[in-house]
């Protein structure tokens, strides 16, 4: 069940764009004397095999976790995102297809092809730089990457506001309304 009991299952079959990420696992923390404060980032990836007939697949589960503990003794965790995905054996489908679970700041995150891509760009980005040591600022990667719960709220009222009211619809283009 776990990563470390089959060598095979990470990186994901069908995903080039995580073969460079090896580890199953990576912390980074940053600490700030003036506020006396230390905050970190951490990631957990763990699979699932399915048997299947022609062969095995793995089901990935990635959670990405950050934590901010201050001299006072206060604390603060919280789920950034979470995900799973599935082998790829075909690289004709969108990744949409192999996501599921997508939740951005423990907020579900509904998947179409932009956002299935932008999902896998932050998670590219945030794997990247923990496994670098680094810390980066989780709300402005949610906003860069327009998965932060404030946006994807603001999109699915805009949409509901195109559908109910006609003449704002012919304000919106097709590509705004999603």
């Amino acid at each position: 069940m776990s990563t470390l009991e089959d060598e095979h299952a990470w990186p994901p079959r069908g995903w080039p764009a995580l073969k460079r990420f090896k580890r199953h696992n990576g912390q980074s923390l940053i600490k700030d004397p003036q506020t006396a404060r230390v905050r970190g980032l951490n990631y957990t990836i763990s699979s699932d095999r399915l048997h299947v007939p022609g062969g095995d697949l793995y089901i990935h589960h990635i959670c990405v976790g950050g934590w901010e503990y201050t001299i006072q003794n206060d604390s603060d965790e919280f789920s950034v995102l979470s995900l799973d995905i599935m082998d790829r054996l075909d690289d004709t489908l969108p990744e949409l297809y192999y996501m599921s679970n997508v939740k951005a700041l423990s907020q579900s995150v509904v998947l179409d092809e932009r956002s299935a891509g932008r999902t896998l760009n932050l998670l590219k980005t945030i794997l990247y730089q923990v496994n670098n040591g680094l810390v980066p600022d989780i709300d402005h990667m949610m906003r860069l990457y327009r998965l932060h719960p404030i946006q994807l709220d603001l999109g699915h009222a805009l949409k509901k506001t195109a559908e109910k009211w006609p003449p704002f619809k012919s304000f919106m283009s097709e590509d705004e309304t999603r």
